[in-house]
């Protein structure tokens, strides 16, 4: 059995949550996804649906994973599980999203060396790893 336990974070470390699995311990970080200034203003408008192309969407993840990657120091990377908040962009998180941003790039826990990545939308279906990755 693994144990799980949750600390306080300091938002001024750049922590939003610490959990302790096991032995391991891990800080979350949010971060909003898309990093799409017509997505956001669209929705600021009222516009209740945007059209993307799968490519288009991969290019939001990684657009999301460059800007945290680049504004985290490496030496943080092993110890960080990043959480892409797609509550309004679930589309993110499906298969042929997922699929399409692995088949063009590696899992980001190996190109750059986060503990793991999730794609975390409104409700279960729609939240998942990107790639490999722990917890």
């Amino acid at each position: 059995m693994v144990t799980l336990s949750r600390e306080a974070a300091r938002d001024a470390r750049g922590e939003d949550a610490i959990l302790t699995v096991g032995n391991e311990r891990y800080v979350v970080q949010f971060v909003t996804a898309p990093v799409a200034d017509k997505f956001w203003q669209d929705a600021s408008a009222g516009s209740a649906l945007t059209q993307v192309q799968i490519q288009g969407a991969v290019e939001w993840i990684r657009a999301i994973l460059h800007k945290k990657a680049f504004g985290t120091r490496p030496a943080q990377w092993a110890d960080t599980i990043l959480a892409l908040d797609a509550r309004h962009s679930g589309v993110l998180a499906t298969p042929p999203i997922l699929e399409g941003y692995l088949s063009r790039f590696s899992s980001p826990a190996v190109e750059f060396g986060f503990s793991s990545v999730h794609v975390v939308g409104p409700t279960a279906p729609y939240c998942a790893r990107l790639g490999e990755g722990k917890p």
